[in-house]
């Protein structure tokens, strides 16, 4: 927790601002599939966080509501690609910005620093404009790093939804060489299962 304490902090403020400002945006674990080749869940169905009547719409939030969710968005922008500046993402994620999000179940939010620290915790937030798509996740696991207790770890992406289809990921038949291409082992470097 002490490596990324500003991203701890952006968790945390947004995850109470979802559960008491926009419990409604809450779109149940059942409802997302996990074979995303992003990275990430998404929703079923091909919907998208405008197919959820409960949506929470950045464009009528309270500004603490907006800046809360906004800083998530602004921690991976320059988390990638410095501190050049984000009005322009700002201006589109405000008035165009539909939010939904996910967890083990509602109540199961990080929503302390010591939640994040030592709770099996699970938070998804994805945020969506016309063109672009923002995913956060934030969830644990059990690894040689702590054999006791979970390692909580963060991931989020930004990018543009057109980007998001068969030339740059391995979707289905359609896709790219790459993803159609038989393993080749190298040379001089055996697989070995670790048990």
């Amino acid at each position: 927790v002490a490596q990324f304490p500003e991203a701890v902090d952006l968790v945390v403020t947004a995850a109470n601002i979802l559960l008491e400002g926009a419990p409604d945006a809450f779109v149940p674990l059942r409802e997302w599939e996990s074979i995303s080749p992003f990275g990430t869940l998404i929703p079923s169905d091909g919907r998208d966080a405008t197919d959820f009547q409960g949506h929470f719409d950045l464009s009528t939030a309270s500004e603490d509501d907006f800046e809360a969710i906004w800083n998530l968005v602004d921690y991976t922008l320059k988390f990638n690609r410095g501190y050049r500046s984000t009005a322009p993402e700002r201006e589109v994620f405000r008035s165009d910005g539909k939010v939904i999000w996910t967890s083990k179940k509602k109540q199961s939010l990080p929503l302390s620093e010591d939640d994040i620290r030592s709770t099996l915790n699970f938070l998804l937030v994805r945020v969506e404009t016309k063109d672009n798509l923002y995913v956060m996740m934030t969830n644990q696991m059990f690894s040689i790093i702590s054999e006791s207790e979970p390692t909580n770890h963060l991931h989020s992406m930004y990018v543009a939804k057109d980007v998001m289809n068969a030339d740059n990921a391995c979707l289905d038949d359609t896709s790219s060489a790459l993803c159609n291409s038989a393993y080749v082992p190298v040379a001089g470097h055996e697989e070995r299962i670790i048990s």
